[in-house]
């Protein structure tokens, strides 16, 4: 790789949360919150089968969601180079593991998956 001049790319989606928190202003306690939903997420096993980017891209949005920040899915999914159905197929799992999520906020669900939730 040292001859072709390749950089590795981070395999973790720590990396990439990071620069995100960056890169749209999160504060130090939607910081936090970014991260601990990672680690609820990696204790679920959400993040296997999905890329690093993916991964952050979703937690971004979930907690911009939760916070009613005004970024949309096209931008974080701009940032992490991932599709809007990417970003949409994944943060609504990390939204669920959120703690104090605003009802009118959560993703529609089915009565069969409310009934499962509870």
């Amino acid at each position: 790789m040292s001859e072709l001049d390749i950089q590795p790319t981070p395999v973790d989606p720590d990396t990439y949360l990071e620069d995100g928190i960056d890169e749209f202003g999160f504060s130090d306690e939607l910081a936090a919150e970014c991260f601990e939903l990672l680690e609820r997420g990696k204790d679920r096993n959400l993040h296997s089968g999905l890329a690093p980017t993916t991964v952050a891209g979703a937690i971004l949005y979930a907690v911009a969601q939760k916070h009613r920040l005004d970024i949309r899915q096209k931008d974080v999914a701009e940032f992490v180079n991932k599709t809007t159905v990417s970003i949409r197929n994944s943060y609504k799992q990390f939204l669920e593991l959120a703690d104090d999520v605003p009802v009118d906020v959560l993703p529609p669900q089915t009565i069969n998956e409310a009934i499962v939730t509870l």
